[in-house]
């Protein structure tokens, strides 16, 4: 879904609600009206922004030398260059390194990855903590490429370090969901021992550095 179609369906949604509420509430329009209405044309403003302020004391920013980084235009490869990748991948899993130096060699290396890991990788969330002392709530879980699937993991094991006692910590599953949450005051390592089912029960180690960067984009205002 490209962003145009995403820009129409939250401008049309956030209006439909500002109808709602308004002859709802005989015609008056208040805070929560001018919030949705401000939902509705942020899609439309929001290249030409670099802070939003909303209602509630939330304002949204990236920083000035996050907007300054170089632009990179998406492009579809072309077949030939990833078809020598897939070709470099299969070699790879033979023993032989591709050429890193090389789009192919690149192309084959994500493939590799990719097939190691069985498509699983590790993302995390986060809030504005509601504990006392911590800065924010993190939620830590797998995430299968273009997949909800993980019926074949048998489990997954998630270590945080010395603030967390050295302690592993099995993540359980919750609606297709596998991970653990807890809450921090500084950014860390995270790394994950998954095991999956079958046979040779395989493993990959998988890590993620759990970074605050966006919450910058939850800044409370004074």
């Amino acid at each position: 879904m490209n962003v145009r179609v995403v820009s129409i369906i939250i401008t049309a949604g956030a209006v439909a609600l500002a109808a709602l509420h308004t002859f709802h509430d005989s015609v008056k329009v208040d805070a929560i009206g001018v919030a949705l209405l401000a939902i509705a044309v942020l899609p439309w403003i929001a290249p030409f922004l670099k802070t939003v302020e909303l209602p509630g004391g939330f304002k949204f920013a990236l920083r000035d030398e996050i907007l300054a980084l170089p632009y990179v235009v998406p492009e579809i490869a072309s077949t030939d260059t990833e078809a020598a990748g897939q070709a470099m991948a299969v070699r790879a899993a033979e023993g032989m390194q591709p050429d890193l130096s090389s789009p192919e060699g690149r192309a084959a290396h994500r493939q590799e990855i990719r097939n190691n890991n069985r498509g699983v990788f590790l993302v995390h969330v986060l809030r504005p903590s509601q504990r006392r002392g911590q800065k924010f709530d993190l939620f830590i879980y797998l995430k299968r490429h273009k997949s909800s699937s993980f019926d074949d993991i048998e489990r997954a094991e998630f270590f945080f370090g010395k603030y967390w006692g050295n302690k592993i910590y099995t993540g359980t599953e919750n609606n297709g969901v596998i991970g653990v949450s807890t809450s921090a005051y500084g950014s860390f390592l995270c790394t994950c021992r998954v095991t999956f089912k079958g046979e040779d029960k395989h493993v990959v180690m998988l890590e993620r550095y759990i970074d605050f960067e966006m919450g910058h984009l939850f800044q409370e205002t004074a």
